[in-house]
């Protein structure tokens, strides 16, 4: 049948389109027309809807009786020959569905014993009432013809595209990978080459560093001494407790006491994007840098995002710079797949989006705000 399915286990309605498809889509490919029939994966006796609905539509039925099972057997391993007992037979093997190199090395055997036996061996056809015989040249119907067709956008089509959409979109990620590290080659070799002018300590900007924390009192202590140790003039920093419930809060009330360039506001848990945005609207800072709570920077780090906004590339204004992350805690095969993350489908990416001046993302963890455009923009999205 169509597709080999088991009788037993369907309606009469899947039945016989398994039986009018197997037909309509040999006339359809090879103009080959036939009226035999076998119920496949099943004994004909517990079939007998399926044999009766046969012959309604003009099927004849084809047993055999004798089953090698061939399909069952592993290439290498021999078949068990059938028995013969001196009646005629009908033996059943297969030529498709696999390797059939077991069904082969079992007739090569079976046929000679058979006919030391006294058998000899011939086709169903020259057993057939004429009716029966199967035609050849046979023109396919406009009916067998869109059968093949909605048999094949269904069945095949659905195998041919998405392999080639697996394929497609390899090649695609292949490509854009090597053309973004080109360009990240490129970005890079540019940046080192770029001689920045000196700036007096007077001249910086005002920076504000946004630090919104949730449960961070075993890392903000070392977050702020990172901050601490900057080499930036003029800076302040606001520490958003966003309803820590361990002793966060305490640890950045105890800080600020040593450190008047740290201010901490807390408020109830709103999640990062809440605290975030509080932060900016408390913040004075021209620019306004962002970090988690357990980034550290290293003590240049917001000079060299300052400096982009005082002396932008080709003349753009900068609205926002993007830091280069690195994973600090390399201590597992889970953090070395992250570090390398962080280094090949992020840093890179945005070494060579900065490079078109399109960079889609800069990361909350280390990145820089034109104070004015980012509260212009209402700060960052709840979705965030």
């Amino acid at each position: 049948t169509l597709s080999h399915i088991d009788f037993w286990a369907h309606d009469d309605a899947d039945n016989r389109q398994q039986i009018i498809g197997a037909d309509r889509v040999m006339r359809a490919t090879d103009q080959y027309d036939s009226r035999l029939f076998r119920i496949p994966t099943g004994n004909p006796e517990n079939n007998t809807l399926a044999l009766l609905q046969a012959q309604q539509l003009g099927y004849l039925h084809v047993n055999m009786d004798l089953d090698t099972r061939d399909w069952e057997y592993a290439p290498g391993v021999p078949i068990q020959l059938p028995e013969l007992d001196g009646s005629g037979h009908v033996v059943l093997t297969h030529d498709a569905g696999g390797d059939r190199t077991a069904t082969i090395n079992m007739l090569k055997e079976f046929i000679p014993r058979a006919k030391a036996q006294g058998y000899t061996f011939t086709t169903i056809q020259p057993l057939l009432p004429p009716e029966y015989i199967p035609q050849r040249s046979t023109p396919a119907t406009v009916e067998d013809s869109a059968t093949l067709a909605a048999l094949t956008t269904y069945l095949v089509t659905p195998n041919v595209l998405l392999t080639w959409l697996f394929w497609f979109g390899i090649g695609s990620l292949t490509v854009l990978t090597f053309l973004f590290v080109v360009l990240a080659l490129v970005s890079n070799a540019r940046q080192r080459k770029r001689r920045w002018a000196r700036i007096e300590d007077k001249d910086w900007p005002f920076v504000s560093v946004v630090l919104p924390v949730f449960n961070e009192e075993l890392v903000v202590a070392k977050t702020l001494d990172a901050l601490r140790a900057s080499d930036y003039p003029l800076m302040e920093v606001v520490a958003v407790n966003d309803g820590s419930t361990d002793g966060t809060l305490a640890v950045l009330t105890d800080y600020a006491k040593t450190w008047p360039g740290l201010r901490v506001i807390d408020q109830p848990n709103g999640g990062k994007p809440a605290a975030s945005n509080h932060g900016i609207d408390e913040s004075w800072g021209e620019i306004i840098v962002t970090l988690d709570g357990d980034t550290l920077f290293e003590p240049q780090t917001i000079k060299m995002f300052a400096r982009h906004f005082l002396a932008p590339r080709n003349g753009k204004e900068v609205g926002a710079v993007a830091g280069h992350v690195k994973v600090g805690n390399r201590r597992n095969l889970v953090t070395a797949w992250q570090s390398l993350e962080y280094l090949s489908g992020i840093c890179v990416t945005r070494m060579a989006e900065g490079l078109m001046g399109a960079i889609a993302i800069a990361p909350g963890a280390c990145a820089a705000w034109r104070g004015e455009a980012l509260r212009k923009a209402g700060g960052y999205s709840q979705d965030t």
